[in-house]
């Protein structure tokens, strides 16, 4: 499997697709968590059953360890949906929705368990690199489901444009089925047993493959979405792929912690063993007494190059790694997790104002380079959110729930619930904040008074000017060493 390309970051049209499915499926069991299949080590397997080392069996569960590396880091990265956003919608004049539309938005959503399942979506497209979701709506039982398809996936496949690789043009799968469409009559049949079925999505057509008792079927229809009926998160702008970039750096880490933990589990499992170096034996007569512990063996007669004959006679020695060969392992493993994670922005710098518990900028600052990645993450799952909206609104129309409109969503994601001890707290936090590149004026003002973007910015404006009308430098908005008097006129001005 050839992965430098997603390792050196490089940009590449040609995506080796069995190696992206390997990475996202074991990103996405390391993710859920060990399974009766996954192996920790070459030669180590933890399915139930024994392991041996000579002629003696072991039982393998001995040398296996879980410790869950990605879990806790993809979702400590992926926050936007702890707090939900704030939804509004509004038709494409930007006039009001009537209240009748928005109780129907809202039960759709409900129905969806919306923030949750997008809150998976953000984490999954982290983890494997791409999200293709669709809503389907059955009328019959008037209820929502979200089918969501991921790399892990062996039988997706992706048909992208010619010239601009990350414009998806079709979308294909499998599943097993035993409802199968009737040709050229728009009603489906139930069938005994299940089937294998093959679907491919274009933004005109819908194609059905599949073998039964009956013989091949190969069957297209016309769709009326107008469009591919699926909504694609990928935290990526590269235009040359088709395939978001999976978290290769997990991946590798996770194959290192197997490596380091059954060797460290090996050695001390070894100690238990107690092996045996004897003199004079061969390492096939050591390993077969092994199990009844001999502690010496006959003695035998040897003959030395010079023809003379020798009596040996055996002794036994017990050879045990020693507890700090583990140990040392472990931390060496430890020291790999806290490299990896300061590299993805969890360690915290301190900003000390005196005090030996860190302050709560402090606590914040400390993951600058995670702030700015979330923050940047938000901007694609608004794109990610209309999207998925404006496919709800066919899906309800075509599957015969009725006509929306023409409707618009504005998604607005509320800064974090950040818990200040008083307002000197918050003003340190905001300014320091500011001056780090962590937050703007405008997040500042959004927070406290709860504004939207724009209004925010409006009133950022207005206290700029005040600023300035009273010979304050603009500076003091991001200058945490500014003296008592000016803090206190921003923290006024802002609270205005």
């Amino acid at each position: 499997m050839n992965i430098d390309a997603y390792v050196k970051n490089i940009s590449i049209t040609d995506t080796d697709r069995d190696a992206l499915q390997k990475i996202a499926y074991t990103n996405e069991i390391e993710y859920r968590g060990p399974v009766s299949k996954m192996n920790v080590y070459a030669g180590y397997s933890t399915e139930p059953g024994k392991l041996k080392v000579g002629n003696v069996e072991h039982n393998s569960q001995d040398y296996f360890i879980f410790i869950n590396i990605h879990k806790s880091l993809i979702d400590s990265e992926n926050t936007a949906y702890v707090t939900p956003p704030k939804r509004e919608f509004k038709t494409k004049n930007n006039k009001s929705v009537s209240n009748g539309k928005i109780e129907i938005i809202n039960a759709i959503y409900d129905k969806l368990q919306y923030d949750l399942t997008l809150q998976r979506h953000e984490r999954m497209a982290a983890l494997e690199g791409t999200v293709i979701c669709r809503p389907i709506y059955d009328k019959a039982t008037d209820t929502w489901d979200m089918q969501e398809l991921l790399p892990s996936n062996e039988s997706l496949t992706l048909d992208s444009h010619p010239a601009f690789p990350s414009k998806i043009m079709g979308i294909g799968y499998k599943y097993k089925t035993n409802i199968t469409p009737v040709e050229n009559s728009g009603v489906i049949e139930y069938l005994q047993e299940p089937v294998e079925m093959s679907i491919k999505w274009t933004s005109t057509t819908v194609n059905y493959k599949w073998s039964d008792t009956k013989g091949t079927h190969d069957i297209t229809q016309d769709h009326n979405y107008g469009r591919l009926p699926f909504a694609i998160l990928r935290f990526d702008l590269d235009r040359t792929r088709t395939w978001g970039a999976p978290d290769i750096e997990l991946y590798t880490l996770a194959h290192q912690r197997n490596l380091i933990l059954a060797n460290a589990l090996a050695r001390t499992h070894l100690s238990q063993l107690e092996k045996l170096i004897v003199a004079g034996t061969s390492k096939e007569e050591v390993l077969d007494q092994m199990s009844s512990r001999l502690l010496a063996l006959d003695a035998r007669e040897i003959t030395r190059s010079d023809g003379t004959q020798e009596t040996i006679i055996p002794t036994a020695k017990y050879i045990s790694p020693e507890a700090d060969d583990a140990m040392k392992l472990l931390r060496t493993y430890t020291e790999l997790l806290n490299n990896v994670k300061d590299n993805r922005g969890h360690v915290q710098k301190i900003f000390s104002r005196g005090a030996d518990v860190p302050s709560a900028e402090s606590i914040r600052l400390g993951s600058v380079e995670l702030s700015n990645s979330q923050l940047s993450k938000k901007k694609y799952l608004i794109n990610y959110e209309k999207d998925l909206f404006d496919i709800i609104v066919k899906e309800y129309e075509v599957s015969g729930g009725g006509q929306l409109g023409d409707i618009k969503i504005v998604v607005d994601f509320q800064p974090d619930p950040y818990a200040f001890a008083n307002a000197t707290d918050e003003v340190s936090y905001f300014t320091t904040a500011i001056k780090y590149g962590v937050e703007t004026a405008t997040d500042w003002v959004m927070y406290r008074k709860q504004l939207d973007q724009e209004d925010a910015e409006q009133r950022v404006k207005d206290n700029l000017e005040k600023l300035q009308e009273s010979n304050k430098s603009p500076d003091a908005l991001v200058d945490k060493q500014v003296d008592k008097q000016v803090d206190k006129q921003v923290d006024n001005n802002i609270s205005e």
